[in-house]
C-alpha cells in the first residue's frame, strides 16, 4: 500500500500556518491551541473521515490552499484534494499541510470543532449538485478511505459527507477531550445529491461493487 500510495500521491507541502486567537485564560487557551495543533497527547490521531467537494468545475490543492488564505482560514482546510482533470489531474491525490504536519482540519465551522481535531478532509474537486465525481475520482477516494480505515481504525459509520457532521461544543479534560453534541448538524448538502456515499461505503467495506 505505501508503494501505491507514493507512486499515485503528487505531494503538495502547504507552508501557512494555523492563525490564532488570543485569550487572557492563559493556561485552558494553551492546551487549546495545542489541540488545534494536534500537539498533545489527547488531540492525537483521527477517528473520521469527512468527504467533501468544492462546488468547482475546477481546482486544486495549491488554488483552494490561496482562496482558503484568502478567506481567512490560515491555509488549505482539507487534508486532501482530488483533482477532476481541471487544474489539477484527474484522479490525483494532492495531501495539504494540515496533513504533512498532522495539523487539525479547517473544513468544518466551528461548531463542528470535534470533527475538525479528529476529521480527516478529503475534498473531491467538482460540482456533485449537478453531476457525480469521476471514475479516477472515485478509484483514488476509495483507496484513500480504505488505506485511512485500516491504518486508524477508523469504522464504517465515522466515514461521511460533510452534511452529516455533528455539531456540538468540545471540553478539554486534563486526559481527554469531551464531545458535546447538541442535536444539529452541518448547515449544508455538501458533498451533493449526486455523491455516491453508498456505492463508495460498499465497495470499501464490503468489497462489493454496487449499482451506481
Amino acid at each position: 500500500m505505501k508503494k501505491i500510495l507514493t507512486a499515485c500521491i503528487i505531494i503538495t507541502l502547504m507552508s501557512c500556518g494555523f492563525k490564532e486567537k488570543r485569550n487572557t485564560q492563559s493556561e485552558y487557551y494553551s492546551n487549546y491551541r495545542k489541540v488545534l495543533r494536534k500537539s498533545i497527547p489527547i488531540a492525537k490521531g483521527w477517528k473520521y473521515i469527512v468527504i467533501h467537494h468544492s462546488g468547482t468545475n475546477y481546482g486544486s490543492a495549491k488554488l483552494f490552499h490561496k482562496w482558503h488564505i484568502d478567506s481567512g482560514f490560515g491555509g488549505l482546510a482539507y487534508h486532501v484534494v482530488i483533482g477532476n482533470g481541471n487544474g489539477a489531474g484527474n484522479g490525483e491525490i494532492q495531501l495539504g499541510y494540515r496533513w504533512f504536519f498532522q495539523e487539525c482540519g479547517g473544513h468544518l465551522s466551528y461548531s463542528a470543532l470535534y470533527h475538525n481535531v479528529f476529521g480527516i478532509g478529503i475534498c473531491l474537486v467538482g460540482d456533485f449538485y449537478k453531476r457525480r465525481p469521476t471514475r479516477r475520482q472515485l478509484a483514488s477516494l476509495i483507496l484513500l478511505l480504505r488505506y485511512f480505515s485500516k491504518k486508524f481504525n477508523i469504522p464504517e459509520q465515522n466515514i461521511m459527507g460533510h452534511k452529516d457532521v455533528p455539531c456540538g461544543e468540545i471540553v478539554i479534560k486534563k486526559h481527554k477531550i469531551i464531545f458535546k453534541p447538541n442535536g444539529m448538524k452541518e448547515d449544508t448538502t455538501c458533498p451533493g445529491r449526486y455523491f455516491p456515499m453508498k456505492y463508495v461505503k460498499n465497495v470499501v467495506f464490503k468489497n462489493k461493487i454496487a449499482k451506481k
